[in-house]
């Protein structure tokens, strides 16, 4: 892995000898020693990322580490999310320990193999299906067709006391209890008849997001790894690359480079003036210039999500108890801006939402 600092790729280390000298963990040991000496102790974890990674490993860790982490997984801006609803595993551990080393060592590995990744899930922090990752859904949807209504537009959903009537373009159907799990902002359009819990769900900020993909002929990549990440400090419009065809070998072609490339985030400036044309361009350019990848790609395809993936920011907790409160009887508020972002933090909450409602898992 690779995080972009000064214009240059560096690699990320791979041991504690590497992290000594790496640009990227400057000051990696004064930080693990005011860990250990609880002199970097942060007990109030209502604050930002930022604000948090500062006081605890200092400067250049925050901007070269942790911002571009925060980046690749939430497309955040870190002077904004929130590290207790972000990162909450963490926030337990300075709440109940005060030291993130004390508090693993305490609990001998447990956030990683029960609560971050839900074992039974995946230990994996990085998966996928060997049709990629559409087969999950395509799976559910096989399983679930006769109870499936697919395409339908809802227009509206109306609270009937003690029923609810969902409109649709030709049709209205009723229903004793609702399960929603679209996007806050979808869900915000819906809900005509409830004000004020359609006002709260539109406070929840989506980061835009354009996803580049992009196939070469032949093995042109001449680093090995995972990709790289790029910290906010290089005031670069890409917030990451991906080589696929050294992540999942199994999904891509042999003889084939593979990349995509993130473009966008919570700190992009004007995302909607770009088209696919200039996001594609942007993409191949970055390529050129740390790569050296001069060649046309064979495939190229870019996706824009203006409103991508939801943001933890400060005030998100309260935002999410502020849904929970106002949602009527039967109506159940989920999503992934509820819980977690990722695949394996919906599938966790599915598995005990089900469980709540008393309904039987796959």
């Amino acid at each position: 892995r690779y995080i972009l600092i000064n214009d240059r790729l560096q690699k990320v280390p791979e041991n504690p000898f590497q992290a000594l000298s790496s640009p990227i963990t400057n000051g990696v040991i004064t930080a693990i020693v005011k860990d250990i000496c609880h002199l970097s102790s942060c007990k109030n974890t209502d604050i930002t990322i930022a604000e948090y990674a500062q006081k605890k490993f200092g400067k250049n860790i925050t901007n070269y580490a942790i911002d571009p982490i925060m980046s690749g997984v939430y497309a955040g801006d870190i002077e904004k999310l929130s590290l207790k609803a972000s990162l909450p595993f963490l926030a337990d551990l300075e709440t109940q320990s005060g030291s993130i080393f004390w508090g693993m060592f305490q609990k001998k590995r447990e956030i990683f193999t029960k609560e971050f990744f839900e074992k039974n899930i995946t230990t994996a922090p990085l998966f996928s299906f060997r049709k990629g990752m559409s087969q999950f859904m395509q799976a559910l949807a096989h399983f679930l067709s006769e109870n499936i209504l697919n395409p339908i537009h809802i227009t509206s959903i109306i609270n009937k006391k003690s029923t609810y009537d969902i409109i649709t373009a030709d049709n209205i159907f009723s229903a004793d209890m609702i399960v929603s799990t679209i996007p806050a902002f979808c869900l915000a359009d819906l809900i005509h008849d409830n004000i004020e819990l359609s006002n709260i769900l539109k406070k929840i900020f989506y980061a835009p997001i354009a996803v580049i993909s992009l196939v070469y002929e032949g093995n042109i990549n001449p680093l090995q790894g995972f990709g790289y990440l790029v910290p906010h400090s290089e005031n670069q419009k890409i917030l990451g690359v991906l080589w696929n065809e050294q992540i999942f070998p199994e999904l891509t072609q042999p003889y084939t480079t593979v990349f995509t490339v993130m473009i966008g985030g919570a700190r992009f400036q004007d995302f909607s003036r770009y088209d696919e044309n200039a996001f594609t361009q942007i993409a191949k350019d970055s390529l050129e210039k740390y790569l050296n990848i001069t060649e046309s790609p064979m495939i190229q395809i870019c996706r824009i999500i203006p409103r991508a993936i939801p943001q933890y920011e400060i005030g998100h907790i309260d935002l999410v108890d502020q849904i929970q409160r106002l949602s009527p009887t039967n109506f159940f508020i989920r999503g992934n801006f509820i819980g977690g972002i990722g695949i394996a933090d919906s599938v966790k909450e599915a598995r005990s939402f089900a469980t709540h409602l008393g309904i039987g898992m796959l």
